[in-house]
């Protein structure tokens, strides 16, 4: 499948970020998916602010393009309420880089597209989708995966 020394199975937010570090520094990575994109996972939809610094850390352009991504939403605070209706407000005052406040929602499916076609800008990141590792095997130079 790949003489790469590097693979990442699962291209979720964490895979795809680790290939785009990778891939931003000229290393050769092999990124398998077992699903075919677009596709949907249950998840918060949050992206709080470690999730926004992270992706100023791999870069100002990086950042740039998730400002002008136009399937998020920007978000000022956050409400949570209890089960007896009590409510606890936490503001998202902080900007990061002073560009983005520091809590964003974008559903799943379309930040995990995002991060893909990032991902995709990278020449030395060979993204395979639509295979599913059933078996990791160990020998002496390294491992085999089927």
């Amino acid at each position: 499948m790949s003489d790469r020394e590097i693979t990442i199975i699962g291209s979720g937010p964490a895979g795809l970020t680790a290939a785009i570090f990778l891939g931003k520094n000229g290393i050769p990575v092999t990124l398998i998916e077992k699903d075919h994109f677009p596709r949907d996972k249950i998840c918060g939809d949050c992206l709080g602010g470690y999730a926004l610094s992270v992706m100023s850390q791999i870069g100002d352009s990086f950042l740039e393009d998730f400002i002008a991504f136009g399937k998020k939403i920007e978000c000022r605070g956050v409400h949570l309420f209890g089960p007896q209706h009590q409510q606890v407000s936490i503001p998202a005052v902080n900007l990061v880089k002073n560009r983005i406040h520091e809590v964003a929602l974008s559903r799943r499916k379309d930040f995990d597209e995002f991060l893909l076609n990032e991902a995709k800008r990278y020449p030395s990141i060979r993204f395979m989708n639509g295979i599913k590792i059933t078996r990791i095997d160990h020998n002496p130079s390294g491992l085999i995966l089927t």
